[in-house]
């Protein structure tokens, strides 16, 4: 599953109002669609987003967009209509939890990626240097105002909506319409700054189902230690992990949204 939204059984929020519905807009320079393969024809499996790292290389995701050592990737921040306005970055190495590599554990689904650099005006260029990043914060809590950005495979455009995340079986979950096949990875973004249009990465899409199995409720691993630890293995630049490929979401009848 490539995809998120809610459970077989959907959490509730406290709120009885109707979730709202999620928004295309132009996008986020630090968030991109995240493609197997060169972008030109390629197909676009997922969303990641640029984190700070004293490197200036690394990408967060979920754990169940990635295959392999992630080198067949191509991430390309910014994207909206088929443009990629800064440019296209190759994966070098994927970083996951050990609690994913041996049963995929969903409270372990998140992954960071590292990027090779590139040469512009020559000059040795890291991502973030181009994009900016948002800051990786654990053990925030449940209860957080957070912006979701994604990409939907139907579309050459992200989509964003700001809600109230909650908890739902011990995982973070955000309700609001419209989040579909391709937006798993997507970054929950805290405390967004409207000047630099970056803040802090709480979450991303995946978790409990993948993220989910319809549109109107996604999920979230809970950020805690365990991420720290592979952020921190990521950051050091070690042998990277060889990643299987995702087992299924658990959703009733077909995959995905």
């Amino acid at each position: 599953m490539l995809a998120a939204g809610c459970s077989s059984t959907p959490a509730t929020n406290a709120s009885s109002s109707a979730p709202p519905t999620a928004k295309t807009f132009t996008g986020l320079p630090q968030v991109g669609a995240l493609f197997a393969g060169a972008m030109q024809g390629g197909v676009h499996l997922c969303t990641a987003s640029v984190v700070d790292s004293p490197g200036r290389n690394l990408l967060i995701t979920a754990a169940h967009c990635v295959y392999g050592a992630g080198s067949s990737l191509v991430f390309a921040p910014g994207y909206h209509d088929g443009s990629a306005p800064f440019g296209a970055w190759n994966v070098e190495s994927a970083y996951v939890s050990p609690r994913w590599l041996t049963d995929q554990d969903p409270q372990s689904d998140f992954a960071f990626l590292v990027v090779a650099a590139q040469q512009r005006s020559g000059r040795t260029t890291n991502v973030e240097d181009v994009v900016g990043a948002d800051r990786l914060v654990v053990s925030r809590g449940f209860h957080v105002r957070a912006t979701v950005v994604g990409y939907p495979l139907a579309t050459d455009s992200p989509i964003e909506c700001s809600n109230q995340t909650y908890e739902h079986l011990g995982f973070p979950a955000f309700d609001c319409a419209g989040y579909v096949d391709g937006t798993s990875g997507g970054p929950w973004i805290t405390d967004l700054d409207p000047r630099t249009h970056q803040g802090d990465v709480y979450g991303v899409i995946g978790g409990l189902h993948q993220g989910g199995c319809t549109s109107q409720v996604s999920y979230s691993s809970y950020f805690a230690s365990g991420i720290q630890a592979v952020y921190t293995e990521a950051t050091q630049g070690g042998p990277g992990d060889f990643v299987p490929s995702a087992g299924s979401d658990g959703c009733p009848g077909p995959a995905g949204s």
